[in-house]
C-alpha cells in the first residue's frame, strides 16, 4: 500500500493529465451525432476524384428544401374554395312568396297584383334560386369572378363551377329590378319590387373548415422524392465533372446512407470510432506540450486551460449543428488562439486551434470548406495578433479576421457559383456575426486569470504602472534600487525583442525583481551614501546573508501584494545559485586557511528555466557590474559583459534555459551596444589627432 502511495505521489500529475484528456474525449465524441461519416468528399462543378460511384443499394432521391417550399407555396396559391349549396332556402322562400301574395291581395291596403306580375315574381325568384345566392365573405370578395370554385349539393358531391355562376344579394335585386321594368307600365309596382327583394336570401356559404381540411390533405400528400436510383446503377465515373444532377443523386446517397445507419446501428462501433479519432487529436496535443511547450505541460492548471478552451470551441459547433449547418460559421474559433496567445506564446495558440477546428471538422457540412476558412483565419490571427494590450487591438484584430473570411469565403463560392451573382453573400452576414463575438475575448481573459491563475499582457501592462503600490514603495525605501530596476528593464526588454522571447514579460519582471531590498535598502551598493557603510560593521558571513535574504524577502513581498508567478519567477531566478563573491572573496581573504562551507555566500535558486528569466540575469549582473567601472570604454565594456556571463555559463546557471548559444552572444552584443549608449562613449583622440581635426 505504501509503495502504491509513494507511485501516485510521484505520478499524479501523469494521471491526473490521463484522465483530464479521456475525460474530454468521451465528452466530446459522446456530444458528436450518433451517425456514421460519408467517406466522400465532392462539390458542384469540381471533378469527381474517386473510382467509379455504383449504387450499393436502392435510394430515392430527394427534393430539396427549396423544391418542397415551391410545391407548398403554389398548393397555397391555387388552393380549392369549397361552397356549401343549400337549396332549401330558394324552396321556402318561393312557397312564403306565395303566402306573402295571397296575404298581400286580401289586404285593403295594397294595390291588388295581377296574376301576370304574380307569376313573372314567382319565376325570377326560381330562376335567381336555381343559380344561388352566395353570402359574400372578404374572402370570396378578393376572388377573381373567373375563379373556379367547388360546390357541395345535397349529395354531398364538389362540382366545380365558376365564381361568377352566383348571385350576390346586390346582384340579384338588381336583376329583379331590371327585369320588372321590361313589364306593362302598370304593373310596374315599386312595393312589389321591394317585396321581392325582401325575399332574398343567400343559399350557397363558404366552407372554411372544408377548405382548410383538402389544403391540408393536399399538403400532405407532397411527394418528397421526385424518383429512385436502382441498386447497381453507376452514379458518377472518376474525373467526371459533378453536374447539378448528378449532385442531387451524390447528395440523397449520402443522406440515405447517415440514415440507414442512424437507424440500423446501435451506435456502438460509430461511439468508439469518434473517441479513438478525437483521441488521437488531443494525444497530439499533449505530446506537442510535452515536447515543445513543457513549462505549460508541467503545470496542471494550465494543460487544463488549454484542454478546456479546445472542448468549449468543439462543444460550440456541436451545440449549433442541429439548428441550421451554416450557423457553424457563427462560431468564434479565432477566440481561441487570441486568447491561448494572452497567456502563452504563438505556437501553442497555432497548434490548438489546429487541433480544434479538426475536430470540430466532423459535425460541418462541407469539412474542406471549412476546414480551409478556419484555419486560413487562424493562422492569420496567430501571426498578425500578437500582443493585445487595448480594446482597438482587439477591435482591429476582429475587423482582419472577418475580412479573411469574407475574402477566402468569396474565393470558394466562386469555384462553386462560377459566376458573382450566384455567390450567397447572405452567409457573409455569419462572418460579421462571428466577428462581433471575438470581441468577447478581453472579458474571457479576465475571467481564465482569475478562475485559473494566469496572467495575461494586459495584466502585465497594468503591473509596468510606475503608481503601482510595490513600485510607488520602492522609489520611496530604495530610489537607487528603482533606478537600477528602470535601468536592466530597458536592456533586457530590447535583448528580449532581439532573441523572440516576450519583452513585456520581462521589462516587468525586470521592474520587481529587487523589490525585497526595501527591507534593508542601505545595505545595498546604489542605496549608500557616501559617508557609511553598514557593511563595514558585519563580518562577510553575516553581510551575505542579508544581501542574499532580499531574493527571499521579495517573493514574499510579492506574494502579499498578489503579483502574479511568472514575474515572481524573476525575483526566485535573477540570481540563480550563484555566489555573492564580493563577500566569499572577502572571507577567503581573512580566513585563509579554513575550509570554506559556499552554501552560506549562495543564492537558494532555482536557476533560470526560460528565456526570459535568463535574459533578466544577465542583464541585472552586467547593469550591476557596469556602475563599478573606472573607465568605462567600449573596450573595459566588452571585457566586462564576456566576464560576467561566461562566469555565469561556467556556473551553470543557464543550463535549464530555452535558450541556445546563439541567442546568448545575441543578447551579449546587444548588451554592450546599450551599456555604450548609456555611458555616451566617444573615440578617445591623443593630442596629435586633437592637434589634426582641430586645423
Amino acid at each position: 500500500m505504501k509503495g502504491l502511495l509513494i507511485w501516485y505521489y510521484k505520478n499524479n500529475g501523469l494521471i491526473y493529465k490521463i484522465f483530464l484528456f479521456l475525460f474530454a474525449a468521451i465528452c466530446i465524441a459522446y456530444g458528436f451525432p450518433k451517425r456514421g461519416l460519408f467517406k466522400y468528399e465532392f462539390q458542384k462543378g469540381k471533378p469527381w476524384l474517386y473510382e467509379d460511384l455504383i449504387a450499393p443499394f436502392d435510394f430515392p432521391l430527394l427534393k430539396t428544401p427549396e423544391e418542397l417550399k415551391a410545391e407548398r407555396t403554389k398548393l397555397i396559391q391555387n388552393k380549392r374554395y369549397y361552397l356549401d349549396y343549400r337549396p332549401a332556402i330558394g324552396a321556402r322562400k318561393t312557397a312564403d312568396m306565395r303566402r306573402e301574395m295571397a296575404v298581400w291581395n286580401s289586404d285593403t291596403a295594397h294595390t291588388a297584383v295581377d296574376q301576370l306580375l304574380l307569376d313573372k315574381g314567382r319565376q325570377l325568384l326560381t330562376d335567381i334560386y336555381s343559380q344561388g345566392i352566395i353570402h359574400q365573405t372578404p374572402l370570396l370578395a378578393g376572388l377573381d369572378s373567373a375563379q373556379t370554385v367547388y360546390l357541395i349539393g345535397e349529395g354531398k358531391v364538389a362540382a366545380p363551377v365558376p365564381l361568377s355562376r352566383f348571385y350576390t344579394l346586390r346582384e340579384a335585386a338588381a336583376y329583379i329590378s331590371e327585369a320588372l321594368r321590361s313589364m306593362p307600365a302598370h304593373s310596374e309596382s315599386a312595393p312589389f319590387r321591394a317585396f321581392l327583394i325582401d325575399q332574398l336570401e343567400p343559399d350557397v356559404f363558404f366552407d372554411e373548415d372544408l377548405t382548410q381540411k383538402d389544403l391540408d390533405e393536399r399538403l400532405n400528400r407532397i411527394a418528397t422524392t421526385r424518383g429512385a436510383v436502382q441498386k447497381g446503377a453507376r452514379i458518377i465515373s472518376k474525373g467526371e465533372i459533378v453536374q447539378a444532377d448528378t449532385y442531387k443523386k451524390l447528395i440523397a446517397l449520402k443522406r440515405e446512407f447517415e440514415r440507414q445507419l442512424y437507424s440500423e446501428s446501435d451506435y456502438r462501433e460509430i461511439a468508439a470510432g469518434y473517441l479513438i479519432l478525437v483521441g488521437i487529436a488531443l494525444f497530439m496535443l499533449l505530446l506537442y506540450m510535452y515536447y515543445y511547450e513543457r513549462d505549460i505541460y508541467d503545470h496542471n492548471s494550465q494543460v487544463t486551460f488549454v484542454v478546456f478552451n479546445v472542448a468549449l470551441m468543439v462543444s460550440l459547433a456541436i451545440a449549433v449543428k442541429p439548428l441550421r449547418g451554416d450557423f457553424i460559421y457563427l462560431i468564434p474559433f479565432c477566440m481561441l488562439p487570441i486568447v491561448i496567445r494572452a497567456f502563452f506564446d504563438s505556437r501553442m495558440a497555432l497548434f490548438a486551434h489546429l487541433v480544434a477546428v479538426l475536430i470540430a471538422s466532423f459535425v460541418a457540412a462541407s469539412r474542406f470548406e471549412f476546414i480551409y476558412l478556419q484555419l486560413t483565419a487562424g493562422v492569420f490571427t496567430t501571426l498578425t495578433t500578437k500582443r493585445i494590450f487595448k480594446r482597438g487591438d482587439l477591435f482591429f484584430a476582429a475587423l482582419r479576421i472577418v475580412l479573411v473570411y469574407a475574402l477566402a469565403y468569396f474565393g470558394l463560392a466562386l469555384l462553386q457559383a462560377h459566376r458573382f451573382r450566384q455567390v450567397d453573400y447572405f452567409n457573409l452576414a455569419f462572418f460579421a456575426g462571428n466577428g462581433l463575438l471575438i470581441l468577447l475575448s478581453q472579458p474571457l481573459i479576465y475571467l481564465y486569470e482569475k478562475v485559473f491563475g494566469l496572467v495575461s499582457n494586459i495584466s502585465l501592462l497594468e503591473l509596468s504602472d510606475s503608481n503601482s503600490p510595490l513600485l510607488r514603495q520602492l522609489n520611496q525605501k530604495a530610489p537607487g534600487t528603482l533606478q537600477h530596476a528602470l535601468q536592466v528593464a530597458n536592456l533586457a526588454e530590447q535583448a528580449a525583442m532581439e532573441v523572440g522571447a516576450n519583452p513585456l514579460l520581462v521589462r516587468i519582471g525586470a521592474l520587481y525583481h529587487d523589490i525585497g531590498k526595501m527591507h534593508n535598502p542601505t545595505y545595498f551598493v546604489e542605496n549608500q551614501s557616501a559617508i557609511a557603510n553598514p557593511h563595514e560593521s558585519l563580518s562577510p558571513k553575516e553581510s551575505a546573508a542579508i544581501i542574499i535574504q532580499h531574493v527571499i524577502d521579495g517573493i514574499e513581498l510579492a506574494k502579499k501584494n498578489n503579483i502574479p508567478d511568472r514575474v515572481i519567477d524573476f525575483i526566485r531566478t535573477h540570481h540563480g545559485t550563484s555566489l555573492v563573491y564580493y563577500f566569499f572573496e572577502k572571507y577567503k581573504e581573512r580566513n585563509p586557511d579554513v575550509e570554506i562551507d559556499e552554501s552560506g555566500f549562495r543564492y537558494p535558486g532555482p536557476i533560470p528555466f526560460s528565456k526570459e528569466t535568463t535574459i533578466v540575469m544577465m542583464a541585472d549582473s552586467i547593469e550591476a557590474a557596469s556602475r563599478s567601472l573606472k573607465r568605462a570604454d567600449a573596450l573595459q565594456i566588452s571585457d566586462l559583459v564576456d566576464r560576467v556571463v561566461d562566469r555565469q555559463l561556467s556556473g551553470g546557471q543557464f543550463l535549464n534555459a530555452e535558450i541556445t548559444m546563439k541567442e546568448i552572444q545575441t543578447v551579449k552584443k546587444l548588451l554592450k551596444k546599450n551599456l555604450m549608449s548609456i555611458y555616451h562613449l566617444r573615440m578617445a583622440y591623443s593630442e596629435q589627432n586633437l592637434d589634426k581635426k582641430s586645423l
